[in-house]
Parts: structure tokens; C-alpha cells; sequence
């Protein structure tokens, strides 16, 4: 069996809960002799496909945007 996670956030890109979380839900599934492959964002310096700790992270680069608060939001 083959399982894909898709997350915002897996480790070590840790903004709150969610990679955490993930995290411990892939390796727990490895440990049932799963297969696990996670679909993450990346960039910089991560690499765009490592094992950790048995769960295969797919990295892609995502779009630096950020919004200024001050701003009108786009009609």
C-alpha cells in the first residue's frame, strides 16, 4: 500500500501544528510497513526529494508573496 500526504508544512518548515502533526502521522504509518510519500512546499536550501526517516518528501518551490496589511485587497 501507498499513501500521499499533501501538507502546507513538514519538516523542517514548521509554522505551527500542521508539521508536526503530519510528521508523526507518516512515520506512524511507515511503522505499519506503508509506503509514504509526502507532497510539501520547499525552496532554498531543502532538497527536492529526501527520505526522512523512512517517509519520502517531495519538496516544490513556492512563490514568495506576501501581502502588506496596509493594503486593499485585489477587486
Amino acid at each position: 500500500m501507498r499513501v500521499l500526504l499533501i501538507s502546507w508544512e513538514y519538516p523542517p518548515v514548521i509554522e505551527g501544528g500542521l508539521a508536526r502533526h503530519v510528521r508523526k502521522l507518516a512515520e506512524h504509518l511507515v511503522d505499519q510497513r506503508i509506503e509514504v510519500h509526502v507532497l510539501t512546499r520547499g525552496g532554498g536550501h531543502l532538497p527536492a526529494e529526501e527520505d526522512r526517516h523512512g517517509v519520502i518528501v517531495h519538496r516544490v518551490a513556492s512563490a514568495v508573496w506576501r501581502r502588506l496589511f496596509d493594503e486593499d485587497p485585489p477587486e
